[in-house]
Parts: C-alpha cells; sequence; structure tokens
C-alpha cells in the first residue's frame, strides 16, 4: 500500500514543494457502478485515536497491513519526526537510526516497514527497512546520495527513490525496485522518477517529472510506461492492488493540481483513467484494496482549500465524516490506506489537533 502516502508524496514535494494534490468539473468518464465490485450496503465505522509518541503533538498513519498493524509518523509541528508502529491499542517509537528525524511510509502483512531517516525528508534522507525491532538501511542507487523507500510486498520487493546527484542538482530523482537483494533504477526516457507503491506481482507505480509536466508511470516486466491521463500536464500514480487497478490523481483542465480529480486505471497503461469525481471541488485517490475501494480525500466547491477524507465504492463518493458518529469530535482531512478488510487510516483533527485515526466498519 502507499504511503501515502503515501509520504504519501515526497518525491514531488522535491521538485514543486507541495504534498497535496489541488473541478472543479465533472467528466463524463465519471465511474460507472459496475466498476466496483463492493456490494452497495450501508456501512459505518468505528474510530480509534492512535494518539501520539511522548513529547510529540501531531500524528499521521500512512499504511495499514491485513493484520491491522500501522505505521506513520510523530512530530512537533512538522520539524522532527520519528516512525511509530501501531498494534495492539499500542503505539511502538521506531526510533531514528540515522540524523534526527523518521517516518514509516509503508509495511507488509509481515510486520517488515520501509520508510527513510536523516535529518529531512528533502536532503540527508536514507532509506530503512525495519524487521523484528531492528532497523536497516538499505542504501541507494550509484548516482545518487539520499534515498526513501515507499512501498514494499510481502515478498519484501521494496520501491521508493533515490535523489540528490553524487554530482549536480540536489534534487533530480530515480526511482528504485529492491528485490533478491539487488537495486535497480526504473528510468523512464529522460524524466525524474519516483515510485509510489508495489504490489505483489511486483508492479511499481509512481511518476515522472520533465520541466512542468508530471506524468504517472506504471513499471512491469522490465518495462516503464506512462499511463494517461484525464488530461493536461499532472498525472501521478499512487498505489496499485493485486489485480493491477491504479488508483491516483490527473488534472482535468488547465491549471494542474488547482484543477485535479481523483482517477483510477483499470488494468495498468492499455486502459485510459476514469475519473472517480469528487465532491464538488479538487480531489485526490491514494489507495485501493482488493475489493476496489478506494480512498483518498475531496473539497467541495464551496471551499476547494479544505479536505475531506472520502471512500468511493460501488461507484459513489461519500464522505468518511458522515459514515462515524456525528458526536465523535473529528473533522477527517485525509484518508491515506486501506487493508482488505475495508479498515482505514489518515489524518485529522480532534480537540484542535492533527492525529492519526483508525476506521474499522461495523
Amino acid at each position: 500500500m502507499w504511503s501515502r502516502r503515501r509520504l504519501a508524496l515526497s518525491g514531488l514535494a522535491l521538485v514543486i514543494g507541495v504534498y497535496g494534490l489541488h473541478s472543479l468539473i465533472r467528466s463524463n468518464n465519471s465511474l460507472k457502478p459496475h466498476s466496483v465490485q463492493e456490494p452497495d450496503r450501508k456501512i459505518t465505522y468505528a474510530i480509534t485515536d492512535l494518539g501520539t509518541l511522548g513529547g510529540l503533538s501531531e500524528s499521521a498513519a500512512t499504511d495499514i497491513n491485513n493484520k491491522g498493524q500501522i505505521v506513520g509518523w510523530c512530530g512537533v509541528e512538522g520539524r522532527i519526526t520519528r516512525g511509530f508502529l501501531w498494534q495492539n491499542g499500542r503505539m511502538t517509537d521506531l526510533g531514528t537510526p540515522q540524523g534526527s528525524s523518521s517516518k514509516a511510509l509503508a509495511l507488509n502483512d509481515n510486520g517488515q516497514i520501509v520508510g527513510w531517516s536523516g535529518d529531512k525528508e528533502t536532503e540527508n534522507a536514507f532509506a530503512y527497512l525495519w524487521k523484528n525491532g531492528k532497523a536497516r538501511a538499505l542504501g541507494t542507487l550509484p548516482t545518487h546520495k539520499f534515498s526513501i523507500a515507499t512501498g514494499i510486498n510481502n515478498r519484501g520487493d521494496i520501491c521508493g527513490f533515490g535523489f540528490g546527484y553524487q554530482s549536480g542538482p540536489r534534487v533530480s530523482g530515480c526511482a528504485f525496485l529492491l528485490s533478491n537483494g539487488k537495486m535497480i533504477g526504473l528510468p523512464f526516457m529522460d524524466d525524474e522518477t519516483y515510485a509510489s507503491d508495489i504490489n505483489e506481482k511486483g508492479q511499481v507505480v509512481g511518476y515522472s517529472v520533465f520541466l512542468d509536466l508530471v506524468s504517472a508511470i506504471l513499471y512491469q516486466e522490465g518495462k516503464t510506461q506512462e499511463l494517461d491521463g484525464l488530461w493536461g500536464s499532472e498525472v501521478l500514480a499512487a498505489a496499485v492492488n493485486n489485480q493491477g487497478m491504479v488508483v491516483g490523481y490527473s488534472s482535468i483542465r488547465p491549471g494542474g493540481l488547482m484543477h485535479a480529480h481523483a482517477c483510477l486505471w483499470r488494468r495498468g497503461a492499455d486502459q485510459r483513467a476514469v475519473d472517480l469525481g469528487s465532491l464538488g471541488g479538487r480531489s485526490c485517490a491514494t489507495d485501493i484494496n482488493v475489493r476496489n475501494q478506494v480512498v483518498g480525500w475531496s473539497s467541495t466547491a464551496r471551499d476547494q482549500w479544505q479536505r475531506l477524507a472520502v471512500l468511493w465504492r460501488s461507484g459513489k463518493i461519500q464522505s468518511l465524516q458522515d459514515l462515524i458518529p456525528q458526536d465523535s469530535g473529528w473533522t477527517l482531512t485525509t484518508a491515506d490506506a486501506l487493508n482488505n478488510e475495508g479498515q482505514i487510516v489518515g489524518t485529522g483533527v480532534i480537540g484542535g489537533k492533527t492525529r492519526a485515526f483508525l476506521l474499522t466498519p461495523l
């Protein structure tokens, strides 16, 4: 799953300085109900506050596996961060094996965790694997100084990206796949490339950057291919499930991130993107499970800047705020990942504090 963001979008942040994807106009290619197999029944959720590590005021969840283990990070106003593992109601500090900060971005069903540790996400960051309570540096591509790991499957294959040329610009990223102890770069033409997620088939998704053009990419069977978007010059693939269905976002008219909709590719590079729509504003899809449930965030036509955590199922978009108890005290802003049981993790606000949450279907 993506960690969405995964990071959810650390690579893009390195390039253009943003973490969010910003109608706008509904497309005529809106998702049809038959494209999602989940039964159309009413669903509600119990919400759990994952809390935070001692001394840190904020928390964010980035991924959840099929055993209900959750990873993410805690921080102090975004400056110092520490990765965590949450399981059985308890949050464990993963520490900072290198530098002053760390973030856990993804984990598999074996409890293996990937992310980074270093001083900053945009410099001096190094990809790490946490396994059985121990941290191990993963290294980087020979051409780059730094690295971030963004996804891991149950075979232990890891995706991510290297950045900061050994000589030259600090950014200039290249996606990588680490499998059987060997790290290979995933170039696409002359573009910078960034990997977001990997599935059990070893398919890797992400995006490439060339000047002002951001393109979604899919790596499979030794080749990197571009995924066509809905329109325009901003297209990003965030996650891929084990059926090869990909989700992300695409601009739908001029303006890039300011005019973007969540989208889905049913079978990768041989299919055009399907517009998943929004709550009236912009939207972004961050993860998809084997039941083809999709999570992410959307804004409304009234307030383009306020994000609301959302779920797409049975061809429809729903605000997750409407599916939790009205007296919960929460405002759910982003849904970052979900597992095959339909449990959802993300970030919201409660009591004026930014906290990670877990939603469990009732």
